[in-house]
């Protein structure tokens, strides 16, 4: 690790504090739906780092990924009960990301999906940098997370008319997505693999055209409610790896 890690930890920390008790004020005084708080929330995970790395000129990839995951850990479990029951605005940060069909496995399957996301990004970095694959591919399979799969859920909360059954992580409980949420998914995959287009060459440029998209799409759609930021990261990155070496 290069540079002091722990101040800017300690920002993004203090930063998803402040926004969530805000969204979490604006869920139980104005009746927002939690779908839509907490897709801000989703937003704001990966939005956030990007500023702070350029607050303090954090360059390196793994100090990157540290500062990230470090920062959601002590986020999700300052939010356990122990700690919402001493402090009131820790309890209008967990109420901004608690559906009430996730419970009692917010905090489980919220924290979970999050650590494995981030392992998995640090894996496909550490093998990157030895296949020499740009790095900033990987904003790719970020961005169609953070902006599909983000949008996926509001945008089929209020226009998503044709619904198909999932199932929840480890557990039997049925869930539903929608095809208009799914949608989204593939058009943010797309939009972004037509950004980097140009950085691959003859079939890789295929692959990312026709298949990352398409990947990314079932993937959201087959993965079980509230893990999907795993597979996506998985799959997406698997793609692009294999786009690289074509």
């Amino acid at each position: 690790m290069n540079g002091n890690i722990f101040l800017p930890t300690a920002v993004l920390v203090c930063c998803y504090w402040l926004l969530c008790s805000g969204l979490g004020m604006l869920a139980s005084n104005y009746n927002i739906k939690i779908n839509y708080t907490r897709k801000i929330g989703h937003f704001s995970m990966f939005i956030f780092p990007g500023v702070v790395y350029l607050l303090f000129n954090i360059s390196n990839s793994t100090d990157k990924i540290i500062i990230a995951s470090l920062s959601s850990v002590c986020f999700f479990l300052s939010l356990l009960g122990f700690f919402r029951e001493k402090l009131k605005y820790l309890s209008l940060s967990f109420r901004a990301i608690d559906r009430p069909e996730d419970r009692p496995y917010t905090l489980v399957w919220i924290f979970s999906q999050t650590f494995v996301g981030f392992i998995v990004l640090g894996a496909f970095s550490l093998l990157w940098n030895k296949l020499n694959i740009p790095q900033e591919f990987m904003y790719m399979t970020i961005l169609t997370t953070t902006l599909g799969d983000g949008l996926a859920e509001p945008v089929g909360v209020r226009f998503g008319k044709h619904k198909y059954k999932v199932k929840g992580f480890l557990i039997e409980k049925t869930f539903y997505r929608s095809y208009e949420g799914s949608l989204v998914v593939f058009l943010a995959a797309l939009i972004l693999a037509l950004c980097f287009i140009n950085q691959f060459h003859g079939a890789g440029k295929m692959l990312m055209i026709f298949v990352f998209p398409l990947a990314m799409m079932l993937t959201e759609a087959k993965s079980p409610h509230t893990w999907d930021t795993p597979f996506l990261f998985f799959v997406g990155n698997i793609i692009i790896t294999c786009a690289c070496l074509l």
